[in-house]
């Protein structure tokens, strides 16, 4: 029996990991879009956003997406990001891909950049430009 079944809109945006990222810093978008899907205890969630400013993001901080449209449980054990379409960014090519998770008891998810033979490391506010975009989708549990 279905009987937890929403979907809905909510609006993506970014932030910096000052301050736990839930605020944003005067960064500027022409598009900020996503939707969800939540099924039981499950939410499935897509999004787009293209920047035309940078606003205050510190350079040398990662990227957070934030604005999910629900709280991650405080023990999600699945909880992943994947982005599917990236322009304007600054980095060198090769590197990829741009991947995310998504702590417990938050609603935003850190990016990174497999960037290294070790492995990735924190997408850096500085690899994105004015025109910076993500397309992702991915879940987690509530």
């Amino acid at each position: 029996t279905l009987d937890d079944y929403e979907e809905g809109t909510w609006t993506p945006g970014i932030t910096d990991n000052t301050g736990g990222g839930a605020t944003a810093e005067s960064q500027a978008y022409s598009v900020q879009v996503g939707r969800y899907q939540k099924v039981g205890n499950t939410v499935h969630f897509w999004g787009e956003f293209i920047l035309t400013s940078l606003g205050s993001l510190t350079a040398t901080d990662t990227v957070q997406i934030n604005g999910l449209p629900f709280t991650a449980a405080s023990n999600s054990m699945l909880a992943h990001v994947a982005t599917h379409y990236s322009a304007g960014l600054a980095i060198t090519a090769g590197y990829g891909p741009i991947t995310g998770y998504i702590y417990g008891g938050v609603a935003l998810a850190p990016m990174q950049l497999w960037d290294a033979t070790t492995g990735r490391s924190g997408l850096l506010i500085s690899e994105l430009s004015a025109d910076g975009r993500l397309d992702f989708s991915g879940h987690y549990e509530v």
